[in-house]
């Protein structure tokens, strides 16, 4: 994993959902990964649902908490409620193929989702980066 996979991934199945990873590759240690996950789930007025998923990745594979955003309205500063909601694991295949399985406990919801770039702009980074190592 490094900084080339930022960006949008999908899967080709499910257009309008997604997630958005931006990674923070350490030398030193501490390498660390941000997920935002588009989706829709049926118990939100507008359908659609905010998942994040957080923490530290080691060679191609970050396993990392989910959480749930609720309780935000627009234009609003009250504060979120973020509610941790299950665990996902990312295993990158290449700089622009991964495989991502999810259990969100609460729900007994688990699957895996081949998800693949949105847009190809940070592939060429990504392949220099780990060409680096």
């Amino acid at each position: 994993i490094n900084a080339g996979m930022d960006g949008a991934w999908y899967d080709l199945n499910t257009p309008g959902q997604g997630f958005l990873f931006d990674t923070h590759p350490d030398p030193e240690g501490g390498d660390f990964i941000f997920v935002a996950w588009f989706t829709y789930g049926e118990e939100t007025a507008s359908g659609q649902r905010w998942l994040t998923a957080q923490g530290s990745f080691e060679g191609p594979t970050a396993l990392i908490d989910v959480y749930e955003s609720t309780g935000g309205s627009f234009d609003d500063p009250t504060p979120v409620t973020p509610v941790l909601v299950g665990e996902m694991r990312i295993d990158f295949t290449d700089c622009s193929n991964a495989l991502l399985s999810y259990s969100l406990t609460a729900e007994e919801l688990e699957g895996e989702i081949d998800i693949v770039r949105l847009l190809a702009g940070g592939k060429a980074l990504c392949e220099e980066l780990a060409g680096a190592d």
